[in-house]
């Protein structure tokens, strides 16, 4: 365990010694605080409204929201509600039994029930006070819910990004020589990667929620789908590690991997379910449906996405481990052959 604790800590001065490695650490942090601003002015922009026009009041009441904005018009209270549960904000107006109505998905920003008071008073000529506001607890944005997935998946990711510039960094200087003579064996040397790349992903991960996180989500579920995903930064970093030889190298196989690891999984969420089969064997598609039930509760069986996540992730990186022994630990194999 010493051993393995040298070589992390080793690794850690290395990448506070190497800007590119401290950027790539940083990098979950800057992509939260960018992801919730965009999220904001997308959610944000075209202020519209829907309104339910089943009935005359409901028709008058669209015909006079137009001069305040967009007007959208649905046949129905089930319309309606699909509406505004859809990714971005906007405010549904309805007559009801009682009067006018309004109904919002409930995680806007807290002004967003006075401002469309506000209009609907001005559109009918009434007071606030007199308008119901109806919310759907528990509805979130898919929009943010899917940034969010997409931001924990590539904190996890980049984990296995440092650990593999710190390996090629290694290998350019011939440090990796040194262990043919150090009393270190591989299944350490793959141990200590995996752990600091683990590491790094899991705090990413963590940063990452909470800059971004919705507030009611239990924190239970958001450990568990990082736990799981434990076995993905060391398969990054033994790709990547493995294959490039020096740090250009390094750079082009990153955008490779990372595209394949993020577009794959979520380009499941177009394939017909007959063909999801396909993506069985890929553990970051695993990754991505624990990640995606963690923050999207009821999207699927949350802890067999976690286990598959952790069982793919680990023959991935047994497997990689394997294939790759040579080119990760060149000092050894040479040394052996001399």
């Amino acid at each position: 365990m010493k051993r393995i604790a040298s070589i992390i800590r080793f690794d850690l001065a290395n990448a506070l010694r190497d800007s590119m490695v401290l950027y790539i650490l940083a990098a979950p942090v800057f992509l939260a605080v960018a992801l919730g601003f965009l999220a904001g002015a997308v959610e944000g922009s075209g202020a519209g409204f829907a309104v339910d026009v089943s009935s005359p009041a409901g028709f008058e009441l669209a015909e006079r929201l137009e001069p305040f904005g967009r007007v959208e018009r649905f046949d129905g209270i089930a319309e309606l509600e699909r509406r505004v549960l859809a990714a971005d904000d906007i405010a549904g107006f309805r007559y009801g039994s009682a009067g006018p109505e309004i109904i919002l998905e409930g995680d806007e920003e807290p002004e967003a029930a006075g401002l469309a008071a506000a209009v609907l008073a001005s559109a009918l000529d009434g007071p606030e006070a007199a308008y119901a506001t109806i919310t759907r607890p528990g509805a979130r944005s898919a929009y943010k819910d899917y940034a969010r997935v997409s931001l924990a998946m590539m904190s996890i990711l980049i984990g296995g990004v440092a650990a593999a510039f710190a390996l090629v960094d290694e290998k350019e200087s011939k440090v990796t020589r040194a262990f043919a003579v150090a009393p270190l064996s591989e299944l350490e040397y793959f141990a200590a990667r995996g752990l600091w790349s683990a590491a790094v992903g899991a705090l990413g991960a963590l940063a990452a929620h909470l800059i971004m996180g919705p507030t009611g989500l239990p924190w239970w579920r958001i450990i568990v789908a990082v736990a799981s995903s434990a076995f993905m930064p060391l398969s990054v970093c033994l790709l990547i590690g493995g294959l490039a030889a020096n740090q250009i190298q390094a750079v082009a196989s990153l955008k490779l991997v990372m595209f394949a690891s993020l577009a794959l999984p979520f380009g499941s969420l177009f394939v017909p379910a007959r063909w999801i089969f396909l993506f069985w064997p890929l553990p970051n598609y695993w990754m991505f449906e624990a990640f995606r039930g963690a923050y999207m509760p009821g999207s699927g069986s949350f802890w067999l996405n976690a286990a598959m996540s952790a069982l793919s992730g680990a023959i991935l990186s047994a497997a990689l481990g394997a294939a790759l022994r040579r080119r990760l630990s060149p000092g050894r194999h040479s040394a052996a052959a001399a």
